[in-house]
């Protein structure tokens, strides 16, 4: 009994030596259960493209003191909570001239200014490095960061406050304090989720088109699939009910026939670009769930900065646009008038033609280059 009892401690103690010596083994067993997370007080721990890409919005500060009470609040959610926390500053300058959505009569984008202009800068606190939104982890950690209660967030009688909204956060606690029987959740209680601002739109924009969409769109001599461009000029939209029965995609993918209103729009929008490439013009098509829709153009651009501020509309985009819209000038280039709509083989076109992207592939690949367990 007394050797085999010396040989059980000697195998555990041998498997202990191994955990010991090998960071290999040693690893994994830090990562679940003993989690490290760097706090040093002399480093910046500033927000990049490579965090991400989703996370939750922890806090936000303005005014002098923003900078120095944020670093705090990282800091201490670091060290205390060991979640992985970044600072992220912008500043939002309303004191400039804004593009409105509407164009002038030069048909150029109208600019619009704000009624009080202001010039200010925000910092905020964001925390985790998520893969996807429903990731379980993301899910514990916003609520971790919900109840957590960070020292340097107390609020006390004469003590600096540079959270947004600070003074309404205050009292909106104390009356909370005092009325609700709720879960006690922290000063970090309006957290919520969100994307890495750094990144651009394109990463989290669909991985390409759905099969179904792409099956419907590439048998078309003219598909809007093939245009070369960035920008197009969409001239008509043709709207029906929205294809959404799994049998009847099944069917309409097997070759049958689309008898809805969806399919008359279709055969709208196919009809127009066959009598507009007839006529030497550069149409498409392109059709989806929920609608059908005739471009024409192809343009690497839709316009540039002058050095005014203002954009200046791409020559050829501006020409097509007057060329098909319902809005007419008189000479003088002035008193805009509503026109009747173009007709393009007795079907009426869009009162007010718009520039739209052409149908690309996401680009988030690029941007996925953080090593790790979800890459």
């Amino acid at each position: 009994m007394a050797r085999k009892y010396r040989l059980l401690l000697a195998v555990w103690l041998w498997g202990s030596l191994l955990l010991v010596a090998s960071p290999a083994i040693a690893a994994p067993w830090n990562q679940w259960f003993f989690r490290q997370v760097e706090a040093d007080p002399e480093k910046n721990y500033a927000l990049d493209e490579t965090n991400g890409p989703w996370m939750v919005m922890a806090a936000s500060f303005s005014g002098d003191g923003a900078e120095k009470q944020a670093k705090e609040l990282v800091l201490e959610l670091r060290r205390r909570y060991k979640v992985s926390a970044y600072t992220f500053d912008r500043v939002f300058d309303y004191s400039q001239a804004q593009n409105g959505n509407r164009l002038n009569r030069y048909g150029e984008v109208s600019k619009v200014r704000y009624l009080r202009g202001e010039r200010y800068q925000e910092i905020a606190v964001l925390v985790g490095d998520f893969p996807e939104v429903d990731d379980p982890t993301l899910q514990k950690t916003l609520k971790l960061v919900k109840t957590s209660q960070p020292d340097c967030m107390e609020l006390e009688p004469g003590k600096e406050d540079h959270r947004s909204l600070g003074a309404f956060r205050y009292l909106q606690e104390q009356v909370r304090k005092v009325t609700s029987k709720e879960e006690v959740l922290g000063p970090l209680r309006h957290a919520f989720v969100v994307t890495n601002p750094m990144l651009p739109d394109d990463y989290f924009a669909p991985k390409g088109l759905e099969k179904f969409v792409v099956d419907l769109n590439k048998p078309l001599e003219h598909s809007l699939l093939t245009c070369d461009g960035k920008y197009t000029l969409q001239i008509a939209t043709f709207t029906g009910r929205t294809l959404v029965d799994p049998e009847q995609i099944k069917k309409v993918e097997a070759g049958g026939d689309m008898k809805s209103e969806l399919a008359q729009a279709a055969e709208k929008a196919h009809k127009i670009t066959l009598e507009l490439r007839r006529k030497g013009v550069e149409a498409y098509e392109f059709h989806d769930r929920h609608q059908s829709i005739v471009t024409v153009g192809s343009f690497k651009n839709y316009g540039s900065e002058r050095t005014d501020g203002k954009i200046e509309i791409n020559p050829a985009i501006h020409h097509l646009m007057q060329e098909y819209s319902a809005v007419s000038f008189d000479p003088s280039g002035s008193n805009p008038r509503m026109g009747q709509p173009k007709m393009v083989k007795g079907i009426p076109l869009d009162i007010q033609p718009k520039i739209v992207q052409v149908p690309k592939e996401s680009i988030s690949s690029a941007y996925n280059r953080r090593p790790g367990f979800f890459k």
